[in-house]
């Protein structure tokens, strides 16, 4: 495993791509006249717990 000030530039960088894209949604969601955020936060959140599930069910399913 890496040391912890390479996953921290890591998450620096994700920030800096968070934030820009967040922007553009909110630029983007004033001309369509959509909400953009909420669309956002519930296929971000359906994406983390598709994940979840997915590491959960091959940690429940790893022989030990």
């Amino acid at each position: 495993m890496g040391d912890f000030g390479e996953y921290e530039s890591k998450f620096a960088r994700l920030k800096v791509l968070f934030v820009g894209l967040k922007r553009s949604i909110d630029f983007i969601q004033d001309f369509l006249n959509v909400q953009g955020e909420k669309i956002w936060r519930e296929e971000l959140t359906r994406i983390i717990e598709l994940a979840v599930e997915k590491e959960a069910t091959r940690l429940v399913n790893k022989k030990y």
